[in-house]
């Protein structure tokens, strides 16, 4: 131990080999490997694959999936959206009113308070095909 104010000694090139003689082969072993081997022989070059393989072509776009169609009488939120807000864009209102209907019809069909994740593919079906014109 170095007592306080001491400094701690360089290792020169002679402390590192007997270090490396001590310690190389505890240190290889908690590694787990163990030095390189030299290569033997002359280097063979090394030839430019570039030039060897022709161009690799783009990997094809992945397409995403187009939805199926849904069963007549039966529509996701998704759809019951894209019916409403087409029904309401041909009316020319803008996006806060579309918003406000599209509660308020969600509320007239499911209840108040419903939890979106609860209508079902029926009541989905029926907010997109009568959208705010619902009687009730």
């Amino acid at each position: 131990s170095t007592g306080s104010g001491e400094a701690i000694p360089k290792a020169d090139d002679n402390t590192r080999k007997r270090l490396a003689n001590r310690l190389g082969a505890k240190l290889r072993a908690t590694a787990g490997g163990s030095p390189a081997a030299k290569p033997t022989g002359k280097p063979q070059p090394r030839a430019s694959t570039a030039l060897l393989t022709p161009a690799a072509a783009p990997p094809p776009r992945k397409v995403p999936p187009t939805p199926a169609p849904t069963a007549p009488g039966v529509a996701t939120e998704a759809d019951a959206w894209d019916a409403f807000c087409a029904h309401e864009a041909a009316q020319g209102l803008d996006d806060e009113t579309v918003g406000r209907l599209w509660f308020d019809v969600i509320e007239k069909v499911a209840g108040a308070g419903a939890d979106l994740a609860t209508l079902t593919p029926g009541q989905w079906n029926t907010i997109a095909q009568t959208g705010p014109s619902i009687p009730f």
